[in-house]
């Protein structure tokens, strides 16, 4: 018979059919609840009970607090071979009582979860030193009382993966209780008096993230040693599970990243790693290094010379993201493009295979971090990294524009294999996911005349749809330069990839236009389709070639009316200009459906457009640009835009966002969102188009010469 701990006793007496989580009725709870002790279905079950009653966070549901004595009851049974799951799970339940609106926390949670500190606190003695780990990230939001109890368990603990996530605990509870200055200041102690690196750099950081942004030279020392001094193989044996990457070299953002707005700490740390004999911090350091130049603009000049360095790194990992942050940077990285160019055109240097990855697998959960139960990611190979670092280099190359790009990809294109994605990816974070052909040939309109011939075969031999839109779009970002593939494009019209032929054919213009039957256009344009999508794009690029708009009129107008209205009926009649002024009223009647952003601003640039009048339509395209007095708001890319149209409308529009303008223009804090591969490129385009409205202004004799 399966072992049946007594905390299980009056599982049954609950009345769990009328209660309910995330799934609807919590009916199904006690039978996971039972399946924890069936070694065969104990991952399983506990997977089901934190997608059911946990499911993403946000809320305790009503099944959660009868739930949890269960729960920690089986994650103090020695028997059980899940604690550490069921622990990570408390965690999160905590993580989310703690942090959720009152509104979503059912009224018992509070009760429950004050009886169930005292069991928790129990297994901070516990045998087995993953389960004294487990109960940390529960217990860091058991409220300031359980601090005494966590600061007498580091005195006892001689785990070093455990006294990390105890400090690590202690700082989640110091960030939670501000008003316990005593916290920090025992956390300061350990950093200064610790004798293991591992136990003070984890005081650092902590001191680091619960008390202030600004500088702190003596803590920037004790990290700066401590990541020189640890063993990382020692390291990755202790906790590197525990943390939940898959490769020590997660360590150095971790800790880095603790400085926050300490530019020059973050500064100092990352130069100093990047420096390093070992391949592992540097690697570390790289994504540190990508960090601080995403988030402000006079890093560049300190940063990017010990990054581009790292282009001739013996890891190929390394490598790789030393070009890819240089591809970020774009412009300021053009002292550096012959290196770029060397390993673009190179198999690189020979070396030893590189860590897992260029980029950290530390999980940002700190369920993670308490927990040990990562999942580690299958290293990519050593041809691999470099076969992939010889990519990036190339598209770093092409972003500047550099004409030793076009070689290589005239070669790759007719073949059907670039090495370059067929589609785009944005996401957070500095994971190094594929890069897209599109952003790689893009930016080499310049180029196009020897790159066409090669592009031309490549598309007329494309049998799939996503290689077929790839170089569609390849042509329509070119314009009228990609003239000569007009045959090509139009040879797709009877196909699935009609509609980016036809928007590419459109952004060639004229050319295009004349070379098209009007009536075939016209029959695509009208064509019945089973999305919005395509009759919408149609229309569109039906309008440009032909100068007629029944059929995006037919499309579009009908959204002016919808609950949700999106802005392309809006930049639409934006195009038609003075022909759009039938469609005023129902143009303003869509303004209440968003105060700011895309929609009024959109609507506002229409208005100038069809009327030239510019009273109505200047304040709804200022509005895009309110947001940025907030404080703690960053632009987004309708600001961009915003500032473009302010251009447009003339200097006086300029002249009443002059102030914003001038501090956009003059800001070292890049005014984007940070923390991912789009923070510089989406900043530099901000940047330039306020310094581009700003020099409209006639009393604007001069004007700074951009920052890197």
């Amino acid at each position: 018979m399966p072992h049946t701990p007594p905390v299980l006793a009056g599982l049954d007496a609950i009345g769990w059919g009328s209660l309910s989580h995330s799934y609807g009725s919590a009916a199904d709870v006690p039978g996971h609840v039972r399946d924890v002790l069936v070694p065969g279905r104990a991952e399983d079950a506990v997977d089901e009970l934190s997608m059911s009653v946990h499911h993403q966070g946000g809320h305790i549901c009503p099944a959660a607090p009868p739930l949890l004595p269960f729960l920690v009851g089986l994650a103090a049974d020695p028997a059980v071979t899940v604690r550490a799951e069921l622990l990570d799970l408390i965690g999160s339940l905590a993580q989310a009582g703690a942090e959720s609106e009152e509104r979503f926390v059912d009224p018992g949670w509070g009760a429950a979860w004050e009886q169930a500190v005292p069991l928790l606190l129990g297994l901070l003695a516990d045998p087995d030193p993953a389960v004294r780990r487990g109960c940390l990230f529960p217990l860091s939001y058991g409220g300031a009382r359980t601090a005494e109890e966590l600061w007498a368990a580091l005195e006892r603990e001689e785990d070093p993966a455990t006294r990390f996530a105890l400090l690590d605990a202690l700082t989640e509870l110091a960030l939670q209780h501000p008003q316990e200055a005593s916290s920090v200041r025992r956390l300061r102690e350990a950093a200064l008096g610790a004798r293991a690196p591992l136990e003070r750099l984890a005081a650092a950081v902590g001191v680091r993230r619960a008390a202030s942004d600004g500088p702190d030279p003596e803590l920037t020392a004790v990290v700066a040693q401590s990541l020189r001094d640890m063993d990382l193989g020692v390291l990755a044996e202790e906790v590197g599970a525990t943390w939940g990457f898959g490769d020590p070299a997660g360590l150095v953002p971790w800790a880095v990243d603790a400085f926050g707005a300490d530019r020059e700490g973050r500064i100092v740390l990352v130069r100093g790693l990047l420096a390093s004999p070992d391949a592992k911090r540097r690697a570390g350091a790289l994504r540190s290094a990508a960090a601080v130049l995403g988030r402000w603009r006079s890093a560049a000049p300190a940063l990017l010379p010990e990054v581009a360095g790292l282009l001739a790194d013996e890891d190929p990992a390394n490598r790789r993201f030393a070009a890819r942050v240089l591809g970020m940077c774009g412009e300021a990285a053009r002292p550096w493009a012959d290196g770029l160019a060397g390993l673009a055109g190179a198999d690189g240097p020979a070396g030893a295979a590189g860590p897992g990855g260029s980029v950290s697998r530390w999980s940002a959960g700190r369920s993670r971090l308490f927990g040990g139960v990562a999942r580690a990611r299958a290293a990519p190979s050593h041809d691999e990294e470099t076969r992939q670092a010889r990519n990036t280099a190339l598209w770093a190359l092409a972003r500047l524009g550099d004409v030793r790009a076009v070689g290589p990809l005239a070669a790759r294109l007719p073949k059907g294999r670039t090495g370059f994605a067929t589609h785009q990816t944005y996401a957070d974070g500095w994971a190094l996911h594929d890069l897209s052909l599109l952003e790689v040939l893009g930016p080499l309109s310049g180029h196009s005349a020897a790159l066409l011939p090669a592009l031309r075969r490549a598309l007329a031999a494309a049998k799939g749809l996503d290689e077929r839109r790839t170089l569609c779009q390849v042509l329509g970002e070119w314009g009228p330069s990609a003239a000569p593939a007009i045959p090509e494009l139009a040879a797709l019209l009877g196909t699935r990839a009609a509609v980016w032929a036809l928007q590419a054919l459109a952004a060639i213009g004229p050319e295009a236009a004349a070379a098209l039957d009007p009536a075939r256009l016209r029959a695509l344009a009208q064509a019945p389709a089973t999305d919005h999508f395509v009759p919408r794009e149609l229309g569109l690029a039906y309008w440009r070639l032909t100068g007629d708009p029944g059929p995006a009129l037919d499309v579009l107008l009908p959204d002016l009316e919808e609950r949700y209205v999106h802005h392309a009926p809006a930049e639409f009649l934006a195009e038609l200009g003075p022909g759009a002024a039938p469609y005023l009223d129902r143009l303003r009647a869509a303004l209440p459906a968003y105060s700011e952003s895309w929609l009024p601003m959109t609507i506002g640039y229409a208005l100038w457009r069809i009327t030239g009048e510019s009273e109505e339509a200047v304040p709804l395209v200022l509005g895009a640009l309110g947001p940025l007095s907030e404080p703690g708001r960053s632009a987004d890319p309708a600001m961009t835009v915003a500032v473009r149209h302010l251009t447009e409308i003339g200097p006086e529009a300029v002249r009443q966002a002059g102030p914003v303008l001038e501090r956009l223009v003059a800001a070292d804090e890049r005014p984007v969102r940070h923390g991912n591969w789009r923070s510089v490129p989406d900043d530099d385009a901000l940047r330039a188009a306020a310094l581009a409205a700003l020099n409209t202004l006639p009393e604007r004799v001069t004007s700074r010469p951009p920052t890197a």
